[in-house]
């Protein structure tokens, strides 16, 4: 994850998890951005959005 946000590249992650537990992994990896509770059928949706090329 350091490597990627020393490029300025922002890091995310989603997850069907719990908004606490999603929170936890979050702070243990260091990624910037956390959408939680997120439906397999909405992942997809939540990655365009934030992709650049999206």
């Amino acid at each position: 994850m350091a490597a990627l946000q020393r490029r300025g590249v922002k890091v995310a992650m989603v997850t069907g998890d719990a908004h606490q537990v999603a929170q936890a992994v979050a702070a243990d990896l260091d990624i910037d951005e956390v959408f939680a509770e997120v439906l397999p059928a909405d992942k997809d949706k939540k990655v365009a959005g934030r992709s650049p090329a999206g």
